[in-house]
């Protein structure tokens, strides 16, 4: 019989073998949080593939779609309210350029968008608002002010070729650069529409994913297979976002509890998957200054996504809003405050409170005050992104952050100074988000009148 004391170093050698890979796949995680993330979607996605009866069909290619669930684990900010599909593929085919049709049903939804990238660095190729896209023959797009959202016939067909390609008038064409060897479409839908009697519908909207067909743009003939190619984006830190990281804390750090300010970026910061028919509010928190956040801001009007509503409204000011909180360095979402979840005050302003995780005192307080409350959450390795995300209706609003200059700067010193010229408060007023850091005792304060009530403004 071979004794323990031999077995001892086999044992010990087959632990580390299996204990390796999850050693290794942390530390990747801790340098590059996005990557494993975009990785782990890829791969659960694969796992899901399923194959079509035309070779030439790549709606089995679809991936799992990322949701409210997913947020945590899925780079780009996405939000919690949405439901993402993408669909990664190559341009070519044996050589060949490849074109795509996809053809699809417009979602009972509060908006969809379709967005074609380049798969290697995240950045945006083309793009297609609901309210753009033209329905087929005898169908109607429900995404325009005079056509009821329910409207059965709702079949729409858009084009994915290169550019130059098809120069013919093909209205709803998404075009990629002919030097560009991996695309990933993305289809968006935000807040599906109640069936009635408590029912929701899919992530989908009730109405599937899109069929896709792949083509050769020479020929037209159909591809003799169509297969994912799954790239992971290339997501190279920016030495310019660190300085501007930076300045954000210290002009917070020197507010010393005063509100600050909000900024606006085209793209939250990262040009991985941007959404182009979204304006974004953001800035940086950090728990250092206080354990408490309270953003406020004059919530604008938005449209109504309940089943008794018929047309897509054209009144409101915006399509949609909501605050979410991420990671800054995995730049996933921890969770949303929706436009419909948040409480509006008599002054018509919204308030989200940021709260530490598992402390009932603070929540209890919070949903006194009528103030929705986001926690911190876990999980995170660095710092956490605030973003005000505003959606426009078909028409602009005119206090949208598309009107503030985007905090961007060029040079190689980023001081806090500097930031104060993008404030936007001075662009579009108490639209404009602040927030303000809190102790706990503080903020428990401000219901025994210790505290001003004034200091959340």
């Amino acid at each position: 019989m071979i004794s323990w004391r031999i077995k001892m170093p086999f044992v010990v050698a087959l632990a580390g073998i299996l204990v390796l890979p999850v050693i290794m796949l942390f530390a990747f995680y801790m340098i590059r949080p996005p990557a494993v993330l975009t990785a782990i979607l890829a791969l659960r996605s694969k796992w899901n593939e399923h194959s079509m009866v035309d070779a030439h069909e790549c709606t089995g290619v679809w991936s799992v779609p990322v949701t409210a669930k997913d947020s945590r684990w899925t780079p780009g900010f996405p939000e919690t309210s949405a439901a993402y599909f993408f669909l990664p593929v190559t341009t070519t085919h044996d050589g060949r350029p490849v074109r795509l049709d996809i053809t699809g049903d417009f979602p009972v939804a509060r908006f969809m968008s379709l967005a074609l990238y380049d798969s290697d660095s995240g950045r945006l190729l083309s793009s297609l608002r609901d309210s753009s896209i033209n329905p087929s023959v005898g169908s109607e797009n429900p995404f325009v002010n005079d056509v009821e959202r329910d409207t059965p016939d709702r079949r729409y067909v858009v084009r994915i070729a290169p550019s130059g390609y098809y120069a013919e008038d093909f209205t709803n064409k998404l075009t990629y650069p002919k030097d560009v060897t991996h695309v990933t479409l993305m289809l968006r839908v935000y807040n599906p529409d109640d069936e009635g009697n408590g029912k929701k519908r899919d992530a989908t909207g009730g109405v599937g994913l899109p069929r896709v067909h792949a083509y050769y743009t020479d020929t037209n003939g159909p591809l003799p297979e169509c297969r994912s190619a799954w790239r992971i984006p290339r997501l190279d830190g920016d030495a310019r976002q660190s300085l501007l990281d930076a300045a954000i804390e210290q002009d917070q750090s020197a507010r010393a509890g005063q509100p600050f300010p909000l900024y606006a970026l085209r793209s939250i910061g990262s040009t991985l998957f941007e959404n182009p028919h979204v304006t974004y509010g953001f800035s940086n928190l950090s728990r250092r200054l206080g354990d408490v956040v309270i953003l406020r801001f004059r919530a604008p009007t938005f449209v109504k996504n309940a089943g008794r509503v018929k047309l897509m409204e054209a009144g409101p000011d915006v399509r949609y809003w909501s605050v979410c909180l991420g990671g800054l360095r995995e730049t996933n979402t921890i969770a949303c405050a929706t436009d419909v979840d948040v409480k509006i005050d008599q002054e018509g302003f919204a308030s989200v409170a940021i709260l530490p995780t598992d402390d009932p005192k603070l929540a209890v307080a919070a949903a006194e005050r009528g103030i929705y409350a986001l926690n911190w959450g876990t999980w995170i390795t660095g710092g956490y992104r605030v973003i005000l995300r505003v959606m426009e209706n078909n028409k602009p609003f005119a206090k949208s952050y598309a009107n503030v200059p985007e905090l961007k700067f060029d040079g190689d010193v980023i001081n806090p100074a500097d930031l104060a010229r993008f404030e936007s408060q001075k662009f579009i007023g108490d639209y404009g988000a602040t927030g303000t850091y809190f102790t706990r005792q503080q903020f428990l304060e401000q219901f025994t009148g210790k505290v001003p009530a004034t200091q959340f403004k």
